[in-house]
Parts: C-alpha cells; sequence; structure tokens
C-alpha cells in the first residue's frame, strides 16, 4: 500500500496526537516570534470562510470539525472537547490548552480548500469535505 507523503509515521503516532494531547498552562507553551494568540481580531466574514468540515487520512480517525462561537473559530478533533482556535494571523490559529497550530489552505478566492495541524512536529494535512460526507 502506497503511503500519503504527509502521513505521520504511524495510526499510533495520530492516536497520540490527535487523542493524548496535554494540556498546559498557557505560560508552559512557547511561541515563535510573532503576535500572541488572541492579540488579533479577525471579522466575522474571514472566520465563517473556514467553518466547515476537514478530512485527514480520508477520515480514517475521524473529521475535524470547525465552527464559529463568540467571535472564535472552535476546532473538535473527534471525540475529543472543542477548543478555543487564536488568531495568529488571516489564516493561521493556535490553541492555548495545548501547544498547536492550525493554518487553512485557501483558494484564490480566499475559501478553505483545506488546513494543516502542526503539534509536537508532526504536520497533519486535511481537505475540507462537504457536511454530508462528514455526517455518513
Amino acid at each position: 500500500m502506497r503511503r500519503c507523503p504527509w502521513a505521520p509515521p504511524s495510526a499510533h503516532a495520530y492516536r497520540l496526537l490527535v487523542e493524548k494531547g496535554t494540556p498546559a498552562d498557557e505560560s508552559d507553551i512557547t511561541h515563535s516570534a510573532g503576535p500572541e494568540p488572541g492579540e488579533i481580531t479577525l471579522e466575522p466574514a474571514i472566520l465563517d470562510r473556514y467553518v466547515g468540515f476537514y478530512s485527514p487520512h480520508n477520515g480514517e480517525f475521524g473529521y475535524y470539525t470547525i465552527t464559529r462561537n463568540d467571535g472564535k473559530l472552535v476546532i473538535q478533533i473527534g471525540a475529543q472537547p472543542p477548543f478555543d482556535l487564536y488568531p495568529l494571523g488571516e489564516a493561521e490559529f493556535a490553541m492555548k490548552v495545548v501547544e498547536a497550530r492550525i493554518t487553512f489552505v485557501r483558494d484564490v478566492d480566499g475559501q478553505a480548500t483545506g488546513l494543516v495541524l502542526r503539534q509536537h512536529g508532526v504536520e497533519i494535512k486535511a481537505v475540507r469535505i462537504d457536511a454530508a460526507l462528514a455526517e455518513q
């Protein structure tokens, strides 16, 4: 079986990444140079471009659901509790409860076509999918 070039080293590594994210105090999280998560405010119309369902690994390990709540994006990965996403730029977001970043991949019109989740040196790419497919 041919492996996707962006797949994590194993299903076990992916499961650890998604299911075993370690909660941390904000003081425990190191950030690169640039704005701190939450210092930037984005217009609701920009946030709405990212709301939807995203499929890593063809949905083999579940889907990422992005919603908007109280002017923020929220991500839910499978059965995990939802986590707020804090903008670092127009298409890049960070979580505060775990050291993870999300970058949305956009088309020429600015609509999200996918996302990249970066955590603990692993990158997981997910493509945007239709809601009907995610609900199957």
